[in-house]
């Protein structure tokens, strides 16, 4: 059980970013934070959670500007270039809700794990170096 006890220390600490970062940026995109004009660091962030890559999205192509008609009344170039409307998603505001609350759950949890990590005062320098571990490896592998 000791063993075991150790174990969930280490994997903890080490994939305690990673799960902070998750849940934060599981928040911003389940609000939809993230469209629409938003900062670009925090489309870079979901992009990462997304994607696995901090490159912004392409940027949405503008609606074609109004062409003359012809004689039938029907720009049949411009109607042939245009995608099919979508159907409007229905999105469950509850679920949105219970999905940020599990998100903040899983943030406090974390951050009470590196408390109780941080407790144990004579292997805090072994925490912090298993910590930055946790935040250098995934930026590190980012930019491979």
């Amino acid at each position: 059980m000791r063993l075991l006890r150790r174990v969930h220390l280490w994997l903890g600490v080490f994939a305690a970013p990673t799960i902070l970062f998750f849940a934060l940026t599981g928040v911003i995109q389940v609000f939809g934070w993230h469209d629409g004009g938003a900062a670009g660091w925090v489309v870079r962030l979901t992009q990462v959670h997304r994607v696995q890559s901090a490159a912004l999205p392409p940027a949405r192509p503008r609606p074609p500007a109004a062409r003359p008609d012809d004689n039938l009344g029907v720009d049949r170039a411009a109607a042939r270039a245009q995608p099919p409307a979508r159907t409007p998603i229905h999105r469950s505001r509850p679920l949105i809700w219970f999905f940020a609350l599990v998100s903040l759950v899983m943030m406090a949890s974390t951050a009470s794990g590196l408390a109780i990590a941080w407790s144990f005062r004579k292997q805090r320098r072994w925490v912090l170096l298993t910590l930055g571990a946790g935040v250098v490896t995934p930026a590190l592998l980012l930019w491979w």
